[in-house]
């Protein structure tokens, strides 16, 4: 009889502790689910975060790019620039003589550019005009070409000499001067046809 109650005893300890493993082993399965889930979860949040990273470096670079194609002024548009005046002047039946960078462009009226800039007056004021190929400088007018026309007809002297500026803001501007006595005076041109050609170039 003793020995039938160890049996049973023994055997519901057995089943007992059977029973008791049994979650252990779903909790540790559970666990190893769950920490797939997340392994799966980071890697597609590193997946994410580099094709960010590799998309905002692609944009920083092609703004990069699009600045340094928008430079002001460079031999290219200077050359369309005189190609234009070329043309210009035949129009106009006007000889237009340009300052080449490194000898003075002599003026009928006894002056010299770009020497004169310093005093050459905008709205009565001096100091406004600078020579600077690129076109970006600290004056308020940013010359990157000059261009003159000494007229044949009286009354001489005469002349027509135009300045191609940039301002501040990188606006195309072209002052013009056609004064023969007293003080050098520049006024933006009225010519539109002039100045949209201009304009075209500088957006090259």
């Amino acid at each position: 009889m003793k020995t039938r109650i160890l049996l049973v005893a023994t055997s519901l300890l057995c089943l007992s502790l059977t029973g008791c493993q049994q979650p252990k082993t779903n909790t540790s399965q559970k666990t190893v689910r769950s920490s797939h889930v997340k392994k799966k979860s980071n890697s597609h949040s590193d997946t994410k975060k580099k094709a960010k990273t590799s998309s905002d470096n692609q944009k920083q670079t092609e703004t990069q790019a699009t600045n340094k194609n928008k430079t002001l002024w460079n031999s290219t548009k200077d050359q369309a620039l005189a190609a234009f005046m070329t043309s210009w002047g035949q129009t106009m039946k006007q000889d237009y003589q340009k300052y080449n960078g490194t000898n003075s462009l002599h003026v009928s009226v006894g002056i010299d550019y770009p020497d004169m800039l310093p005093t050459e007056q905008v709205n009565g004021q001096e100091g406004l005009l600078g020579w600077t190929p690129t076109g970006k400088g600290s004056y308020q007018y940013n010359v990157v070409a000059i261009y003159n026309h000494d007229g044949t007809e009286p009354p001489l002297p005469n002349r027509i000499t135009y300045f191609f500026c940039f301002d501040q803001q990188g606006t195309p501007i072209i002052l013009v001067d056609e004064s023969r006595d007293g003080p050098a005076r520049a006024v933006p041109t009225a010519n539109q046809q002039l100045l949209a050609g201009f304009k075209k170039i500088a957006q090259q």
